[in-house]
């Protein structure tokens, strides 16, 4: 018994190290392209910021041609009346035999300052962290007594951003993880972890043509001990934002392209791939990221202009 309590401590510590150290130690906040349709995402102030109640299933898989290749499910919805905002997320991020599902609820305040908007916005987060040893092919047969153990810890943590916003523009910052709570494994607490601090900022604006809107955006993300990742790109909208096509790049040389088309002003579908455009594409097909939704008119808004024109980028 103490001689597989030793190989299952080995074991967690090699299955985090091998695919699930940049989900436990670096990059814990999945990636996402289509972030600027969903901002709540990872600023809480953004939660009540359009004039809908907007609720949204998305789905991502990332790097497809890798056995065990990241797979993020989020069902998320937000909303708010006059200046409040609230939201509610759940999520599962599935990598290899590695998983982690959480849930988390955002409420925010929104204060107008002229013809803008200020909100401000916290959220707070439960997150379960798995091993599923089913998962793991065992060389040496001596080790099947692990198969079927399934080793979790789970962490509270909390979030907090700002958001500055118009029809015409957005500016927002966050950090996610605020707390860094420790997340411990096995029973006598084989391996543990700490949940890494992440912070964003986001910016887009809105430039109107005649038959098209044009929103430029970008991104900034950082965690250490990742270099500061940087993502740019824009959107054009037509058919008073019925359609919307885009692209993007970011580091360190990755392109998206996407769609996305409204049903009846209340049912989006939105379409996105990833691709690289270094060496990493010849080991990958790609990612691909898909999404729907419905937007329910809230009862009461409290600045007509955000009614009219729902602010850019979400």
């Amino acid at each position: 018994e103490k001689e597989q309590t030793i190989m299952k401590r080995h074991i967690l510590i090699l299955v985090f190290a091998v695919v699930g150290f940049s989900t436990l130690h670096a990059q814990q906040e999945p990636l996402y392209t289509q972030t600027f349709s969903n901002q709540p995402l990872l600023n809480p102030a953004a939660a009540g910021s359009s004039s809908d109640h907007r609720i949204t299933f998305n789905y991502r898989w990332q790097w497809m041609a890798f056995p065990g290749a990241p797979q993020t499910y989020v069902f998320s919805y937000d909303g708010g009346k006059k200046r409040l905002g609230w939201g509610a997320y759940a999520f599962a991020d599935v990598t290899g035999p590695t998983s982690r599902l959480g849930a988390q609820l955002a409420y925010s305040y929104h204060i107008p300052v002229g013809k803008t908007k200020i909100g401000v916005g916290l959220s707070g987060r439960y997150i379960n962290f798995r091993v599923d040893t089913d998962a793991i092919e065992f060389v040496d047969q001596a080790n099947e007594p692990l198969v079927g153990a399934k080793d979790s810890g789970h962490a509270f943590d909390a979030n907090a951003g700002i958001k500055w916003y118009s029809d015409k523009f957005y500016i927002g910052i966050s950090a996610t993880n605020l707390i860094e709570s420790e997340v411990n494994f096995g029973d006598a607490n084989d391996f543990a972890t700490n949940m890494s601090r992440h912070y964003f900022a986001m910016a887009g604006y809105k430039l109107k043509l005649k038959k098209v809107s044009l929103e430029p955006h970008l991104m900034v993300r950082y965690v250490d001990p990742v270099p500061v990742q940087f993502e740019g790109g824009f959107r054009a909208h037509f058919e008073n934002e019925q359609l919307t096509i885009g692209a993007a790049y970011r580091d360190p040389g990755f392109i998206s392209i996407m769609a996305r088309v409204v049903f009846e002003n209340k049912f989006p579908i939105q379409f996105s791939f990833d691709f690289s455009i270094n060496e990493f594409q010849n080991y990958s097909v790609g990612a691909s990221e898909f999404s729907v939704g419905a937007y329910l008119p809230r009862n009461e808004v409290e600045d007509t202009y955000i009614k009219a024109d729902p602010n850019p980028g979400y």
